[in-house]
């Protein structure tokens, strides 16, 4: 059985952790992954940083006003299609 699995990464300003993030979960052996990455109103261009990386497993989501890593993590809960 191979289970999909839904990975959350909510952040804020942190352009330089977010690539190596995305690399590490592409290099993983298991392929059943959707990655949602939550911007949190980041000001530092961190999506130019990582448009190359962006395929079909990757779903990008703009939470506008910067309201703090919990809402964030909450709108990716929501939106996740791995629900228990």
């Amino acid at each position: 059985m191979n289970e999909k699995v839904s990975v959350i990464i909510p952040f804020y300003n942190s352009k330089e952790y977010l690539r190596a993030s995305i690399i590490q979960l592409q290099k993983q052996s298991y392929s059943n992954i959707e990655l949602l990455l939550l911007d949190d109103g980041s000001t530092d261009g961190g999506e130019a940083e990582i448009e190359d990386l962006i395929d079909n497993k990757i779903v990008f989501y703009y939470c506008l006003p910067h309201q703090g890593v919990s809402a964030a993590r909450n709108k990716g809960i929501e939106e996740a299609s791995v629900v228990s």
